[in-house]
């Protein structure tokens, strides 16, 4: 039996598939689409996995599990007012809330109709319950699942016990421990939902000065919690008009991208943190006292918490605890098929023993890409040895293997590695490769038979989820995997778990004597964890990631920044942005840049979101401002009909795509403050009013409304407000005394089909192929997209400049004004009408010459083109005529476009046939064309295809010919099929032999009708048969030409090598004979010398004797006594220390070495003595200090 299950519509959308109980696949949707946490997706990616996985499809699943029971969300049941009450504030987010809902509802019932599936709803906490309960290996367990909501509750206790769970009780929307936590990380700067363990990392900076504020907010009840929902339910829901109580509290919100945090921003998490703690001890002390029981079992959001579930042990009487490892709401994906199994059979499922349950590579594949990828990489014969010998030299490695782990932590599959004993290591990861916050701590791996030597209790923690304190061990061999309150997050591994990653461990730990490695999630700040190959070597080149180690292979980089990549190392920015917003945007960036009067402008951006023109120009200062309240950095909240700004505040003042939502009566208004607020340049862009621009916005909300059931916003308000006129806006901006520059931006004919593709997309929830067509389309179309019709247009008004068009001379502006007068003339229309026109204005009125420019220049090439082509398709058809003598005009034409005009007519037959066209006429205009150009292979081919389809064989065998005479391989294929239409086989085989003795590619054929298709079939067959012999004989030489390349590199990877130790080994030798030599002659001259100073010391001895307090020389008797103890002379050195402490006593520098000298002689106390004396004489004497430590 198959169960599916899913979470989807929410946050950390991902599936789930169970086969008679035991979990063989799971997968988060954000893995696929590139965006963390996949908020409001269906897992449709994710979901195609599973199936793929498993071999499986729709019709072998048993069951589709959901994860919220909306049905009873959207009934009148009394037990739901605690969610309607939830939103009194704010009665209309009541509607849409529900509206919402029931959406989800209509899509998921849909699908499943779609796919033939048995929808079971599982309640979210039922999910959450479990997953933990099921998921462990313990007979009877207490059971909490708590997290922000789920349906009407947010938390629930429980009580399993073999096979079956008891709900005891629960705490009611809208009382949420989970939503405090998210509220106040929305206070710290930090996003909802997703930075919560940035506020769990910041606690142990602070102090637990607002105890009494998170007591006032919170507090623990026989039933669980209650909560003050007026200090979070704001914050999180939206509902927030004007300071929350926290900002009344703590005072101003933390600026989301800050880099700086204050001691008050520290103090509030670790309050937090606290209370936190203090309340899940509370939850798990109330169970105890109902089932006596001592195993605990946690999930929901706030079971990620690590330093919460390590108190536990501290703080309540738990002895054994186990933490579902994707406690977050993706962990539902996995629960809801588990609670079914269990309701269905009455069986217990089976544990979760792993979670590397995502897809994987084989080396096979992992070969093929890295060819293809272009990418330099070396084949490793002992992976382990070669990766722990790059960790051991201090490296920093991205390490992806087997298959992906599922959940928030990264255990030894994906995952970036360092040694964990490295000082600055922690720094280094944070700020050159994750590029994260600097404070954030990282977690250790350590092999399981090592926990006792680096943990306080020695408790095994395999997925990461559990916070412990260190040992003095782990503080030296972890020292950049240890928090600052001296605790970390362990990850112990054993060699049944994971043997690969055991492995490397254990052989890092045999060369370094630390068995750990520093170990954090395989992604970059703000990303989810890598999936693929692909998306491991884009965070390698974009980090300062040392190498890469991906199955058997390893790529390293040759120095900082400089990646040993040959196809990636130039790869193209993978944009985050759709197609319309970078079109928008990276216009205007060129348009700022290209008129720059300073190195950092001061840029106003009026009605920007989150995808704004920061991202473009990122060494100006960008100020954003919209009507909505965003809590960012750089954002203004202000209408635009009065901007809270002085006249002339900034340089430059753009508006994208927001002209268009004013209202007509107060656009004016709007141009006077854009005008006044503005020094030098302001910048409109938005679609204008025209005929074409509202046909495609209709064409595409209706398509909109087809797929959503509702109409696009943004389109509906154009239709209603209407579009603005650009007439107006010029004549408006002329009355200012200023010019205006119009610029094309993004032409109808893409996009339109790039809306109808992106809403379709968008509706499939293909997000991933939806990012990579935005993607090809900035790098491959965008350069070229500028050709009217255009659907936006960008309204450059420079007011420093003079009037661009004195700069033009009087001609060129009438021959400019009369061709596009012209072309938007014949826009207007159809461009067919006044192809022909057109033509005759460029090739006759204006001369060759001063034509080619201005046809690049208005790519005018583009729209004869689309107008010949109409022309000529209507006359083919029959339906049209060619009065004009069209068909002529483009056969004799020496244009610059003469290319594509023959180019369009080659292609004609691949498109016609006879069963849509006008025969005669086809047959008429590929004769007139063969004879302007008789060498056209391509052109007699194509002219024997149509003779052939009209039943004419000796007049297509006669094209065919001419055409092979030109060595054009279709024309062999295809009269070869003639023949054996006509029962001629030997001619057949004739002209098969003529054109494999060419040379000719003959496999691929153009369509073509054949009568006798008995024969036919027959000799595909012969063919397909001697394509296969071919492709093995391809395949098995490919195989040998890639076993003697590889033997060939080996070879010169070892000659290499060879010589390279040859030359070290000789490099070695002179050195060391060198170094023999000189050393040799030092050994005599310092033999001489000790002989000198030791005849010497008897005399200074009795010298010494007659010296008195007065003397001041007791500097230099240390010397004479430090000398004497070098040269091994202890009773001579001691004569000296001792002289020096009768003259004067306090001589730190004569005790301490005193000391040194009963220590040897195994005098301790002696030698404690006289440390304690040196240190009472100078407290701040470090070497007593060392040493005194030491004899401890």
């Amino acid at each position: 039996m198959y169960i599916l299950g899913i979470n989807a519509f929410y946050h950390d959308a991902a599936a789930a598939l169970l086969k008679d109980g035991r979990i063989v696949a799971m997968a988060e949707e954000e893995r696929f689409t590139r965006k963390k946490h996949a908020e409001g997706a269906f897992p449709h990616k994710a979901i195609e996995y599973c199936l793929r996985h498993e071999g499986i499809t729709f019709r072998d699943v048993n069951y589709l599990t959901f994860m919220h029971d909306i049905e009873a969300i959207l009934s009148n049941d009394p037990a739901i007012e605690p969610i309607k009450s939830s939103f009194a504030a704010r009665p209309d987010l009541y509607d849409k809330f529900r509206a919402t809902f029931e959406g989800h509802l209509d899509y998921l019932e849909s699908y499943c109709r779609e796919k033939g599936l048995k929808l079971k709803i599982v309640p979210h906490h039922d999910c959450h319950l479990a997953s933990a309960f099921f998921g462990s290996d313990f007979d009877e367990a207490n059971i909490i699942s708590i997290d922000g909501r789920g349906d009407k509750e947010t938390a629930v206790l429980a009580y399993g016990k073999g096979n079956s769970i008891k709900k005891l009780l629960s705490v009611p929307m809208p009382h949420s421990l989970g939503l405090i936590y998210t509220a106040v990380t929305d206070f710290l700067g930090f996003r909802p939902f997703d930075g919560e363990g940035k506020v769990m990392g910041l606690a142990p900076y602070g102090k637990d000065r607002y105890g009494e504020i998170f007591k006032d907010i919170i507090w623990p009840t026989s039933q669980g919690f209650e909560t003050k929902t007026e200090y979070y339910y704001p914050l999180v829901y939206g509902f927030l008009n004007g300071r929350s109580r926290m900002e009344e509290i703590f005072g101003d919100r933390r600026p989301p991208q800050s880099n700086s945090i204050n001691g008050v921003d520290e103090d509030i998490a670790c309050s937090l943190q606290t209370r936190t703690e203090e309340i899940v001890s509370h939850l798990v002390d109330l169970l105890y006292s109902m089932t006596g029981c001592r195993n605990l079992c946690l999930a929901g959001g706030v079971a990620l918490n690590a330093k919460m579930n390590g108190k536990l042990f501290k703080k309540t009487n738990v002895e054994n605890i186990y933490i579902q490892p994707i406690a977050n709401d993706a962990g539902c994906a996995l629960g809801g098929p588990m609670h079914l199994y269990n309701e269905l059979t009455g069986k217990r499922p089976e544990k979760i023993n792993s979670v590397y349950l995502g897809p994987s590579y084989d080396n096979d594949s992992l070969r093929g890409i890295l060819k293809k990828s272009g990418v330099r990489y070396v084949e490793s014969s002992d992976i382990i040895t070669d990766c722990a010998a790059l960790l051991a030299e201090g490296k920093i490695i991205g390490w992806f293997q087997g298959r992906m782990e599922v959940g928030p932590r990264a255990l030894g599959n994906r995952s970036i590695l360092a040694d964990p004993s490295l000082p600055g290591m922690k720094d280094r990861i944070n700020n050159k490769v994750k590029r994260r916050e600097s404070w954030r701590p990282f977690a250790a791996s350590i092999l399981s038979e090592y926990k006792e030597e680096y943990l306080e209790n020695g408790y095994d923690g395999p997925f990461m989820i559990l916070n412990f304190g260190v040992t003095e061990k782990a503080k030296r061999d972890l020292a950049s995997a240890i928090h600052v309150d001296y605790t970390t997050r362990p990850h112990t591994v054993t060699e049944k778990q994971n043997p690969l990653y055991y492995n490397l461990i254990k052989e890092f730990g045999r060369s370094t004597g630390v068995y750990g490695l520093l170990n954090t999630s395989f992604n970059l700040a703000g990303e989810p964890i890598v999936l693929t190959p692909e998306d491991a070597f884009k965070d390698l080149i974009d980090s300062d990631m040392d190498a890469l180690v991906i199955g058997d292979f390893i790529m390293q980089k040759q120095s900082k920044n400089k990646i040993v990549l040959s196809g990636f190392s130039a790869a193209k920015k993978d944009y985050k942005l759709s197609f319309d917003q970078y079109q928008r945007y990276k216009m205007v960036t060129d348009i700022i840049n290209g008129s720059r009067s300073k190195s950092a402008l001061n840029i106003l951006d009026i009605g920007s979101g989150p995808v704004n023109i920061s991202e473009f120009l990122p060494e100006d200062k960008i100020t954003r401002m919209d009507t909505e309240s965003r809590n960012e950095e750089g954002y203004v909240c202000g209408s635009a009909l009065k901007m809270p700004f002085q006249d002339g505040s900034f340089d430059v003042v753009i508006s994208c795509d927001m002209f268009e939502h004013i209202k007509p009566h107060e656009r004016e208004m709007f141009l006077t403050e854009i005008n006044r607020v503005s020094r030098d340049m302001f910048i409109i862009a938005c679609p204008f009013n025209s005929g074409e621009v509202e046909k495609a916005e209709a064409m595409v909300n209706s398509f909109y409304k087809h797929l959503f059931g509702h109409e696009h916003k943004w389109l509906v308000e154009h239709r209603e407000s209407g579009l603005p006129s650009l007439e107006e806006l010029k004549a408006w901006i002329h009355t200012k005394g200023y010019e205006t520059e119009v610029l094309h931006n993004g032409s109808l004919d893409t996009w339109l089909p790039m809306m109808f593709l992106g809403t379709y997309l968008e509706k499939q929830g293909e997000w991933d192929i939806h990012s990579r067509l935005n993607n090809i389309y900035i790098h491959e179309i965008y350069s070229v997209d500028d050709y009217p019709p255009a659907y936006r247009n960008v309204v450059v008004v420079n007011k420093v400049l003079p009037n661009v068009k004195d700069k033009v001379s009087p001609e060129k502006i009438c021959v400019k004004k009369d061709l596009s007068g012209m072309i938007w003339a014949s826009l207007k229309e159809k461009i067919k009408e006044d192809a022909a026109l057109l033509f005759d204005s460029i090739s006759e009125d204006h001369g060759q010459d001063k034509t080619d420019g201005l046809v690049r220049s208005l790519a005018v090439n583009e729209y004869l083109l689309r107008g010949f082509r109409e022309r000529v398709e209507e006359y083919i058809r029959g339906t049209g005529s060619d009065d004009a003598g069209l068909t002529e005009k483009m056969i004799a034409f020496t244009g610059p476009f003469k290319a594509l005009l023959h180019d369009f007519l080659d292609d004609l037959s691949g498109h016609y046939r006879t069963k849509d066209v006008n025969g005669d006429t086809f047959i008429k205009i590929l004769c007139r064309y063969i004879e302007a150009r008789p060498d056209s292979g391509k052109a007699w081919n194509n002219l024997g295809v149509v003779l052939s389809e009209m039943g004419n064989t000796d007049e297509a065998k006669s094209a065919f010919f001419n055409a092979c005479l030109l060595d054009y391989p279709a024309a062999y294929r295809n009269l070869r099929y003639l023949y054996i239409a006509l029962q001629d086989t030997a001619s057949a085989e004739k002209i098969m032999a003529e054109a494999e003795r060419k040379g000719l590619d003959t496999v691929c054929f153009d369509a073509l009708s054949i009568n006798n298709m008995e024969s036919f079939s027959k000799e595909a067959g012969l063919l397909l048969g001697r394509v296969q012999q071919k492709k093995e004989t391809i395949n098995v030489l490919q195989a040998e030409k890639e076993r003697l390349e590889l033997a060939l590199e080996k070879y010169r990877r070892f000659t290499m090598i060879a010589e390279n130790l040859i030359e070290e080994k000789n490099a070695h030798l002179s050195n060391a004979r060198s170094v023999i030599t000189e050393s040799k002659q030092k050994l005599k001259v310092i033999s001489e010398a000790v002989r000198e100073v030791k005849s010497a010391i008897p005399a200074i001895r009795n010298l010494t004797e007659h010296l008195g307090r007065e003397d001041d020389v007791t500097g230099l008797m240390v010397k004479l006594g430090e000398i004497c103890f070098s040269l091994g002379s202890a009773d001579d050195a001691r004569f000296f220390f001792e002289k020096v402490v009768s003259l004067n006593s306090g001589n730190c520098d004569a005790l301490n070495n005193l000391g040194v000298l009963e220590l040897q002689t195994g005098n301790v106390e002696k030698a404690r003595s006289y440390f304690l004396k040196a240190l009472s004489a100078a407290p701040d004497y470090q070497e007593a200090r060392v040493n005194l430590k030491a004899l401890a």
